[in-house]
């Protein structure tokens, strides 16, 4: 499943509109943060209703409806349960379509994660007030192709939007699949972030048509001092070295290091923010150089696959590699697995190979 974040603005030029419009969906926003905390409290109680009536040995319950099971301590369904408190409280101050998708949502992921809850190994998701609201496609209406070619307009719970594309062309080439119905969009939320509105679509894109072999196995090594060495057959492939990665985060490091110390010398005319200027520039930046070193290497590593017809990737090694590097708390810092094996995995999916973690 691959997600787009797009851009969009509220499409008016009046001022006085777009706070207008504005204002209504961070009450949106404020209405989902009550409502999901509410769901994932009301989840918790309807599990640990049948730990408390041990008080009564002859009392039996089960979490169905009690049309559907004599047993049942619910009305309806333990889904319709939720949906329902929150229909009774917001009704009519948001879209039911944002209450219906943000319940069905909530539902699935807690019961991912309910056993942790019954052992007491996780505490209860507590959801912030950035919360962002899902929607169903069926409400994105009147989705139409802008006057310049590039971008789209769109209507959504009466909110009128268009999307800023800018110079990429993905982003562009997948809303017009979007618009000419090649490519279906499967789930899709708002994230309002502070003035700025971003559009996550996720998608199914269609599996690449490559001549791969499952019988072709590419072996492939993750290492600090070499980020990858791939071998396929007799040929031998080296991806990055240890100077383009692991030093450029140590010289990161020192140089943010180096602008915590000269605060203390900074002028403070407007006070801390003029004086802690210098750090701004250091913000994030080490975790983007490693999000973009990573995604190169590991495409580099899937081209690399598909060149020579390699159905099947084998990384090498790689439990007890990471095992043995959680073991440095300087090696695990400047040189992380997961990211890297992360975006492997999904890359291979996208064009059908084979991953095995050896």
């Amino acid at each position: 499943m691959y997600t787009q974040k797009i851009q969009i603005f509220i499409d008016r030029n009046n001022e006085a509109e777009v706070k207008a419009y504005q204002e209504k969906l961070y009450s949106w926003q404020k209405i989902a943060f009550k409502g999901a905390n509410y769901i994932y409290t009301h989840l918790f109680l309807q599990e640990q209703i049948k730990e408390v009536l041990y008080i009564n040995e002859g009392t039996r319950a089960k979490l169905c409806s009690i049309n559907v099971d004599e047993d049942g301590i619910l009305t309806s369904s333990q889904m319709n349960s939720t949906y329902r408190l929150l229909s009774d409280r917001f009704m009519g101050e948001i879209p039911t379509d944002i209450l219906n998708t943000l319940n069905g949502r909530l539902h699935v992921t807690y019961q991912q994660e309910r056993k942790l809850y019954y052992t007491g190994e996780r505490s209860l998701t507590n959801f912030k007030r950035d919360i962002n609201l899902p929607f169903s496609t069926v409400s994105i209406k009147r989705f139409d192709m802008a006057e310049d070619g590039k971008n789209f307009r769109f209507n959504l719970f009466g909110v009128p939007f268009i999307t800023w594309i800018g110079k990429g062309y993905d982003k562009r080439d997948f809303l017009r699949d979007v618009f000419r119905g090649k490519t279906k969009i499967s789930g899709c939320f708002l994230k309002l972030d502070k003035t700025r509105i971003y559009l996550y679509a996720s998608y199914k894109p269609e599996a690449a048509a490559h001549p791969l072999d499952e019988a072709v196995i590419a072996e492939a090594s993750l290492s600090p001092q070499q980020p990858i060495t791939v071998k396929i057959g007799n040929q031998s492939f080296a991806i990055g070295n240890k100077e383009e990665f692991f030093y450029r985060r140590l010289a990161i490091q020192g140089a943010y290091k180096r602008a915590q110390q000269s605060v203390n010398y900074n002028r403070s005319e407007n006070g801390m923010r003029r004086q802690h200027k210098n750090l701004e520039r250091f913000k994030g930046l080490e975790h983007r150089y490693c999000e973009q070193q990573t995604h190169k290497y590991s495409k580099r590593l899937i081209d690399i696959c598909v060149r020579n017809g390699a159905g099947t990737l084998l990384l090498v090694g790689q439990e007890n590699k990471e095992a043995t590097a959680k073991e440095d708390a300087l090696l695990i810092r400047n040189w992380g697995y997961q990211s890297l094996k992360d975006k492997i995995a999904y890359k291979a999916a996208a064009a059908g190979i084979i991953l095995i973690v050896e």
